[in-house]
């Protein structure tokens, strides 16, 4: 059986794709563009990840070293190369981003308080 609090995510995180989704097509009609343009594919990203590092029995630590350096790759990859400064907007997001995840994860992974039990 799952948890209440992990069934209270589950379900608030369906909602935020489902609001999501009527929001990008809504944006997509009005700006005559496609759905893939404003759907927030990087929240998903960050839910499912959450989601399924909170499943493992890996340290935190390791956890958030391996978001942190996942950040730093995506954001290289599509965030584009300027200068020096650019490494240090992506770090400062990375890390904005790896403590998000690390938040969501600890959500999920905390165990239920069943005060009522005897």
């Amino acid at each position: 059986m799952i948890p209440k609090r992990r069934k209270q995510l589950i379900i608030a995180f369906i909602s935020f794709i489902i609001v999501a989704t009527i929001i990008s097509v809504i944006f997509g009609l009005t700006h005559h563009a496609s759905f893939t343009e404003s759907f927030p594919f990087g929240l998903v990203g960050i839910f499912v990840l959450a989601y399924l590092s909170s499943l493992t029995s890996t340290k935190p630590i390791y956890m958030d070293i391996f978001y942190f350096i996942l950040y730093m790759i995506t954001s290289r990859i599509w965030g584009g190369y300027v200068n020096w400064t650019s490494w240090v907007i992506f770090a400062v997001t990375s890390g904005v981003m790896t403590f998000f995840t690390a938040f969501l994860r600890a959500t999920f992974t905390k165990p239920e308080n069943n005060q009522h039990q005897k």
